[in-house]
């Protein structure tokens, strides 16, 4: 006996066929491989390695940013606290750096430390965490400064939370 099957029922669906935004949000908006975050030549911005990245399902590229972006909302992170700071690209090939809430450090631990949302015409590639005893200004206190310890991360899609 053979069964034939409708091919148009078996076709992959396409991104404009998801309803749910989150989840279209998540499928269409991501980055292909590590952008290798780093603290940057300018040791106040955050670079970037050369990466591919998705908006919308659209495919695109960015060189690589070696001297690193800067940081666009200046409010202080006081002492004593952890903030992750979430790196986002547009369309465009826009990097914007959002910053999270800062968090007390408590027993040693930052208290519930989160990775801010991404916009959603934006693709999340990586976040930097910075831990400062004493008050942290983005773009103009440097990454390397002995009163921050900073860490970099890559990543392709939006998170939540970042341990470690």
């Amino acid at each position: 006996m053979t069964t034939q099957y409708n091919a148009r029922a078996l076709s992959a669906p396409t991104l404009e066929s998801i309803t749910d935004a989150a989840l279209k949000f998540l499928v269409g908006n991501r980055v292909m491989a590590s952008a290798a975050v780093a603290i940057g030549s300018t040791a106040s911005q955050v670079a970037t390695g050369a990466f591919t990245f998705m908006i919308g399902g659209q495919i695109y590229s960015k060189t690589a940013v070696t001297a690193g972006t800067a940081f666009t909302d200046v409010t202080p992170q006081p002492a004593n606290t952890t903030a992750m700071y979430l790196l986002a690209i547009n369309a465009a090939g826009t990097i914007t750096i959002i910053n999270g809430e800062p968090t007390p450090i408590v027993d040693g631990q930052p208290s519930d430390l989160r990775v801010p949302a991404c916009p959603l015409d934006h693709a999340p590639l990586g976040a930097v965490k910075v831990v400062t005893t004493a008050a942290f200004i983005p773009a103009t206190t440097l990454l390397s400064a002995g009163t921050v310890t900073d860490t970099y991360y890559s990543f392709g899609c939006a998170l939540r939370t970042v341990v470690g």
